[in-house]
């Protein structure tokens, strides 16, 4: 077990908007919240739903309730009913989002000895890197009802080690005097990751989530060991007008996972910044599998982590793996490996080519979306019979609705203007789905446009939109 005494000497340790928070201030503050969470019989507090958008108060809550072994819930979004939902778990939060009644706030509890420094000191001194208790992730799912993936805090560091033995060849190491810029948030499990915990390991500095490219020139000219943490979305849109190219000195790595760049982009940037994206593919189940850079075309093909294994399905070509990180990895064998939706193509036992998905489920803006959830949430609306949904591909992608309206559908339609019915259907949509996996696109139909032989084709729907 490691003390987490190392990270006192670190200033600034956190560099947000808020202000800076160096080594010893967190220390001190998760000794306090540490402190709080004491007052509980452990028996009655043995889970927590931990909901908080600042990234400095969510460690210390994080780094607080894993000094006591307590399952921690990070809900995928601050939504009423995803947090309703995780209530069956546990009444109790911490955090400052607005959870629903019937959850009891860690933060109401009052200590007599708040302002005692000296006693928060001594208490800093004990803090330990947690090595026990989980961490249950909501997916990135669009849905208040996104699936549960439980990580152990063994599983955690096992694959944070794995990431920094992995990219320690770099010519200039990430290391103390590195600065970790992200353009992703820290609830999911790529930026608790890549964003918090590997900077907080190393005792390097976590800048504050930048959202366009325009708002990180400052931290540029300043800071010479750039990590930076991103996505696809970001990067795409980077790429197209690339305001970091004056700085390409000081990267030293940019990471990019959440969902596939493209390999056009990636060249470009590659060309644009003289250093290749670093791609990390992988799930929140799965945890990390492989990684590339795509610096030449035809793109490289993946590589596959140290004690990650994986094969190729006989029959549908799709990618087999066994890994440490997986949530019940207990089970997994020679003879039971765990099935991803992704088809690959097997160049090697450690390289191979992603070469597309089973199902239905996307990313638009790096959030997850299952296509077909969608349509079955527009089918029990009274004005809607049928919908089907498609990604429109641009400059950006989004998602395109395409409607056969019901009777009472088509009376409404002869009330409302389209662009009422569209936002009325998509406040409906919001109460389950994030605002990034609603439909932009609208188009009402008196039928769907099936083709002679009843096939309801891609480019069919696309025509639509024409």
């Amino acid at each position: 077990m490691t003390n987490l005494s190392y990270l006192a000497k670190k200033s600034p340790l956190f560099s947000l908007a808020e202000g800076d928070f160096s080594g010893e201030n967190f220390l001190q503050d998760v000794a306090f919240f540490h402190k709080k969470i004491q007052q509980f019989n452990k028996t009655q507090l043995n889970a927590v739903v931990l909901n908080e958008s600042n990234t400095y108060r969510f460690a210390v809550r994080l780094f607080a309730l894993a000094q006591h072994g307590i399952t921690i819930y990070i809900p995928n979004n601050s939504q009423p009913e995803t947090l309703k939902e995780l209530q069956q778990f546990s009444q109790f939060s911490a955090g400052s989002a607005n959870f629903p009644a019937g959850f009891y706030s860690l933060e109401r509890s009052v200590i007599d000895d708040e302002n005692d420094i000296a006693d928060k000191s001594q208490l800093s001194n004990t803090l330990m890197w947690p090595t026990t208790g989980k961490l249950i992730f909501s997916t990135s799912g669009s849905t208040g009802k996104a699936k549960l993936i439980e990580k152990h805090w063994w599983q955690l560091n096992k694959e944070l080690s794995c990431l920094i033995t992995t990219f320690a060849e770099h010519s200039q190491r990430i290391n103390a005097e590195s600065t970790f810029i992200t353009t992703v948030p820290h609830h999911h499990i790529y930026g608790m990751l890549f964003r918090l915990l590997w900077p907080l390991k190393i005792s390097a500095t976590l800048e504050r989530q930048i959202d366009y490219p325009e708002s990180a020139l400052n931290l540029l000219k300043a800071n010479n060991n750039i990590v930076l943490i991103s996505s696809p979305a970001f990067l795409k849109r980077l790429s197209k007008d690339n305001v970091f190219s004056p700085y390409t000195s000081n990267f030293n790595r940019i990471f990019s996972s959440g969902g596939k760049l493209d390999d056009n982009d990636a060249l470009t940037l590659a060309q644009q910044l003289s250093l290749g994206i670093t791609q990390v593919y992988g799930s929140t189940e799965s945890g990390g599998i492989a990684h590339r850079q795509v610096t030449t075309l035809p793109a490289e093909p993946w590589t596959v982590f140290h004690d990650i294994t994986i094969k190729c399905h006989d029959t549908t070509q799709q990618l087999l793996l066994n890994s440490p990180y997986l949530t019940d990895s207990s089970t997994i064998t020679a003879h039971n490996w765990f099935v991803m939706d992704d088809i690959i193509e097997l160049i090697s036992p450690q390289q191979f080519n992603l070469l597309g998905r089973t199902d239905r489920t996307v990313k638009i803006e790096d959030k997850r979306v299952n296509l077909s959830d969608i349509e079955a949430s527009l089918t029990v609306h009274p004005w809607i019979d049928e919908a089907r949904i498609i990604v429109k591909q641009g400059q950006r992608d989004v998602l395109a609705a395409v409607i056969v309206l019901t009777p009472t559908g088509k009376m409404a339609q002869s009330e409302l203007s389209k662009l009422q019915m569209n936002q009325q259907l998509k406040q409906t949509l919001s109460e389950k789905f994030n605002a990034l996996c609603l439909p932009k696109k609208w188009r009402y139909l008196s039928e769907l446009p099936y083709n002679l032989q009843g096939k309801l084709t891609q480019a069919a729907l696309e025509k639509v939109f024409d």
